[in-house]
């Protein structure tokens, strides 16, 4: 009988055989020797690997001739070896750069911007006079208008604006009507971060043309019978629009933010807002300032036309040009802090901006994730001190990824991660693992680990998996890409069971008023193990109901549910009431829009639900994925179904408590539990779920049979009585000594700047044993019984299957702890983690 997809991807992987190109590392090409180069290569190769992404940006000669050669080196290397290469597409971070060719040869392509001055006078005053503000040489005025404070703050009348258009030689003269106005002057600039002044125009087609031109082209034009085989395609890195740096809040109505423009905005205004060009040039204040009656009309029409421009004239255009040579584009842009619905370091719109990509995208970098603070904002690795929520970054940017994964047909359902870079080599494969089963739990199924480097001790975002062979913890990543592969493969081959859609609400934060962000409703769904995607306007215009259903594309979701929103887009608020009327679930968390952007109220008639309720309403409805004994806000969970076979992925996030549970599945059929690391399934006795802090497992729900091996049943002490320790790093001896028994002795207390092996070698008697536990390793631990390789763990329960190993009477055993890498390199990104105690701690266990 020929077997499910889900139970054929189990099989697969059970016997070794899952797809190894979901996982591309970035390789960091430095322009070394290419024996060097080959050294990091076979690195990738034996870590199972079959595809890497080339990181462009340290290569001194981008797109040079050393550059070509050392390319085409890297090309043959992955051909001979059936292995794809993926390519970033720029010399500087982030994408956008063009390689310098903005600034060497297309200046007058950079991208352009408007920024506000304004001065308050008082009238009445017949021909008073303004003068312009100061500006820089290249700068000039774009429009001078004037508006009637109202004396709240600093709102302006929107019924009482002028445009001042008697200007001579600097100056502004103009009547000035009875009371206190606003003079705004609306200036053509290029001012904004140095970092940005020689990137594209988002808003130019012909600038954006310039990435193709002086990138991808001349890659086409140097490897084209590489293409749609070997080379598999580009990655852009963080694109975005460039008018500001370092900020995640950069937003319509910030007086002092400078802002995407081009020649023809004004006209495109006057039509996206069905007003005058003299109405559109006279209200462009609205930008920056609260101008009465028409600012959410401007805003939402500005932020639909750049969002719209960036869409077509970057991500469609780079989109459609690898389409038509056979490759993909991939990548991300910046997501952090809701940068991905504003300006500056963001792109406006996620969904638009990931339009021309065939595979959705999202990072996570610089300790934005730290292992077990599962409720509270952190520091991380952010030069200005800003602060990483779980609720963000756990919750909310993996769903943003995914959502664009299912929503859109082009992507095929895959999710790409970038992972690892940026943490510093305190970063060790214990956490890496934490991580990587965050991202399961998330629905995330391509992976992009940071970072491979040609260049020994590389400085730049460590760690480094390799390190020129002197990372001693290299075999056991290849191990966690192993089984990150597995997971990969089966979770690839199971639909998505996704109960609630949530609406993404740029639109309305970008009419202004109040707008709960969406990291609130997220986390929420995500402690109660309901998944969701976001939805955003553009995919809701064309849902419909279907079998009381909200079916948008390809998906069909129970119930849809809009974060609190002051202003609603009025087309938007018609086509929800039409869903509403057809007998789609509508919900308004904690109250409905108030008004639409022309300022009317707009008829909604759903249901009205307070956050704090909405726990209650999940059990209610059952859109959780499974049932706990009790709530389990650590436990995350991802459910994937093929027919009537069910797959759950659970994580236990928190590293301070055990979940010990019993979970209520929507099937009769019987679970087996699949631990990937050790590649065996073990029977799942009465749905009871037992997690160890920051432990992963993953359920088949199957009436198949498949092949079990029995949990151990009791565990009894090892008696060890000497023991002999060496600490050794690379070919070095640094300690030998043997102790009375196990020493359980931090290490790093008398060799604190170590960063090699320990190795602990003992004989001990027992006439059998099936499995072998540690209590507790400071880092990674593998286990040699009798000369036998049985493997190696990194978290919690440190449990090895030993039987085939074992034999009556005495058994040499070595157990070799690979130790965290930041006590020895201490760079600048490990002081953002706390370094694990050095060596072997606690009762050492067997089972029969």
């Amino acid at each position: 009988m020929e077997k499910a997809s889900l139970l054929q991807a189990l099989w697969d992987c059970l016997e070794n055989k899952e797809k190894k190109d979901r996982i591309f590392p970035f390789l960091w090409v430095h322009g070394e020797p290419h024996h060097r180069l080959q050294e990091e290569l076979d690195a990738i190769y034996n870590c199972g690997l079959r595809a890497f992404c080339v990181e462009s940006r340290p290569h001194p000669y981008f797109c040079e001739d050393a550059w070509w050669e050392d390319l085409g080196f890297i090309l043959q290397y992955a051909k001979a070896r059936d292995m794809q290469v993926w390519v970033l597409d720029d010399k500087h971070f982030p994408t956008g750069y063009a390689n310098a060719a903005i600034e060497k040869k297309y200046p007058h392509l950079r991208r352009k911007c408007v920024r506000v001055a304004c001065i308050d006078v008082a009238g009445p005053m017949r021909d008073g006079c303004c003068l312009f503000p100061q500006m820089d040489e290249d700068e000039t005025v774009l429009s001078v208008c004037a508006y009637r404070r109202t004396g709240e703050g600093e709102i302006v009348d929107g019924n009482s604006g002028m445009l001042l258009t008697d200007i001579r030689d600097g100056l502004v003269f103009w009547d000035v009507p009875e009371g206190v106005w606003r003079v705004y002057f609306v200036i053509n600039t290029h001012r904004g971060p140095a970092h940005f002044r020689n990137y594209i125009d988002m808003c130019d087609v012909d600038s954006c043309r310039v990435m193709v031109d002086e990138i991808y082209q001349p890659h086409y034009d140097h490897f084209s019978e590489y293409f749609g085989n070997t080379f598999r395609g580009f990655f852009s890195d963080e694109p975005c629009f460039a008018n500001n740096i370092g900020s995640f809040v950069d937003k319509l109505g910030t007086p002092t933010l400078n802002i995407p423009w081009r020649e023809d905005m004004v006209t495109l205004l006057a039509q996206e807002c069905g007003i005058t060009e003299e109405e559109a040039i006279c209200r462009l204040p609205a930008l920056w300032h609260t101008v009465t009656e028409h600012t959410a009309v401007l805003r939402l029409g500005y932020m639909n036309i750049i969002t719209k421009l960036y869409r077509d004239n970057f991500s469609n255009m780079l989109g459609l040009w690898c389409e038509k040579r056979g490759i993909e584009y991939i990548g991300h842009v910046i997501e952090d802090g809701g940068a991905h619905m504003r300006l500056g370091y963001g792109s406006g719109h996620f969904f638009r901006a990931l339009e021309g990509q065939h595979m959705s995208g999202m990072d996570i970098v610089l300790n934005q994730i730290a292992p077990g603070i599962t409720k509270m904002v952190h520091s991380y690795a952010s030069a200005s001190g800003k602060q990483a929520s779980p609720d963000s970054y756990a919750y909310t940017i993996p769903k943003l990824a995914t959502s664009a994964a299912h929503l859109d047909e082009k992507k095929q359902g895959r999710v790409m991660c970038e992972l690892y870079g940026a943490f510093g080599w305190a970063e060790g494969v214990p956490e890496m693992k934490y991580l990587t089963d965050c991202m399961l739990s998330q629905g995330i199924n391509h992976l992009v680990p940071h970072a491979f480097s040609d260049k020994v001790e590389d400085p730049d975002c460590p760690p480094h998996f390799f390190n020129g062979g002197k990372n001693p913890q290299y075999p056991v990543f290849g191990k966690l890409m192993d089984y990150t592969a597995k997971h990969f493969h089966i979770l690839n081959a199971g639909v998505p069971q996704i109960p609630v859609a949530v609406y993404y609400n740029a639109e309305s934060e970008w009419c202004g008023g109040e707008v709960d962000p969406l990291e609130r409703v997220a986390s929420i769904l995500g402690r109660n193990h309901t998944d969701f995607d976001f939805v955003p306007m553009d995919a809701l215009m064309t849902a419909m109901e279907e079998k009381g259903k909200l079916q948008v594309g390809p998906c069909a979701y129970r119930a849809l549910i809009l974060p609190y929103s002051q202003v609603i887009p009025a087309a938007l608020a018609q086509k929800i009431e039409a869903l509403t009327a057809s007998g789609v679930a509508v919900l308004y968390l904690d109250g409905k829009p108030e008004r639409t952007e022309t300022g009317t109220a707009p008829s909604l008639s759903g249901k009205v639900v307070a956050k704090a309720h909405l726990p209650a309403l999940i059990k209610e409805e059952k859109w959780a994925a499974v049932e706990t004994t009790v709530a389990e806000p650590d436990l995350r969970i991802l459910h994937r179904a093929d027919g009537d076979t069910q797959v759950y992925f659970f994580f236990n996030a928190s590293l301070d408590r055990t979940i010990d549970t019993c979970v209520a599945i929507q099937s009769s059929a019987p679970a087996v539990a699949y631990d990937a690391w050790l590649n065996t399934c073990c029977p799942v006795e009465e749905n009871k779920l037992t997690l160890a802090p920051g432990q992963a497992i993953l359920w088949c729900v199957t009436e198949e049979k498949l092949p079990v091996t029995d949990t151990p049943a009791q565990w009894e002490n090892l008696p060890v009585e000497k023991a002999t320790v060496t600490l050794r790093q690379q070919e070095e001896t640094v300690l030998q000594e043997t102790c009375d028994g196990m020493p359980n002795k931090n290490y790093a207390k008398d060799y604190p700047a170590f960063s090699g092996v320990i190795d602990y070698d003992f004989v001990c008697s027992a006439e059998s044993a099936k499995w072998l536990k540690l209590e507790q390793v400071g880092e990674t631990a593998r286990l040699w019984v009798n000369g036998i390789d049985c493997g190696c763990a990194v978290r919690a329960p440190y449990v090895y299957y030993v039987e085939n190993a074992w034999k009556a009477g005495e058994n040499k055993i070595r157990i070799e702890v690979a130790v965290n890498q930041g006590y020895g390199r201490r760079d600048r990104f490990s002081t953002n983690t706390i370094l694990p105690p050095m060596g072997l701690f606690g009762r050492i266990e067997i089972s029969i």
